[in-house]
């Protein structure tokens, strides 16, 4: 299978979990990963499995003001001669889009959005789903665009919920430290605060 060459946190999964039998070479102008399944298989038989990996945005994020495009490929080269019958692609977009389209080069089946929750999200990520189980061959190596408007004044949102959090943390210490809770008098500590 050949990634994008900026391909990095690559994962190999099946239905019972991750699968360690693969290696990833680095080349040039790819990332090559030569998998293989759990079990052998013989003429006829098939697979379920998902690759997944990331790639740095500046690659494939274009944008003029808050309108967002994101231009990625919709199948990897797997193989020599492949043949995919069906594909779902999950794209996890950023907290606080909206407007989105999507292009995809031959025609799939958009599902309903849905949200992912990661560390500090309030209303969670949008993700957008599309499939098709129409058979793919290494001619539908093509590119798919999704379309967005993300404000930018929305990335200081989860910056600016640490500040407040820590702020209103210690306000709390500032306050609890400086309350007296105590229910019977002290009469060496209240001489002392007269002493100074």
């Amino acid at each position: 299978t050949l990634l994008p060459a900026a391909s990095k946190d690559v994962y190999y999964r099946d239905d019972i979990g991750n699968i360690s039998t693969s290696h990833m070479k680095v080349m040039d102008d790819a990332v090559e990963l030569d998998l293989r399944p759990r079990f052998p298989l013989f003429g006829g038989w098939k697979t379920h499995y998902v690759i997944g990996y990331n790639v740095p945005s500046y690659e494939y994020l274009y944008y003029s003001g808050n309108k967002h495009v994101l231009n990625m490929r919709l199948v990897d080269h797997i193989f020599d001669d492949m043949l995919v019958e069906e594909t779902e692609v999950r794209v996890i977009l950023p907290e606080g889009i909206s407007d989105i389209e999507l292009s995809t080069p031959y025609s799939m089946t958009r599902r309903d959005d849905d949200k992912h929750y990661t560390y500090l999200d309030t209303t969670g990520r949008t993700v957008v789903t599309f499939y098709t189980d129409r058979l793919l061959t290494e001619n539908h190596i093509q590119d798919f665009q999704i379309g967005f408007t993300y404000p930018h004044s929305s990335m200081i949102m989860e910056p600016m919920l640490l500040v407040s959090a820590f702020f209103l943390l210690f306000l709390i210490t500032i306050i609890y430290v400086r309350l007296d809770f105590s229910i019977m008098r002290d009469e060496t500590a209240e001489s002392k605060m007269k002493v100074q």
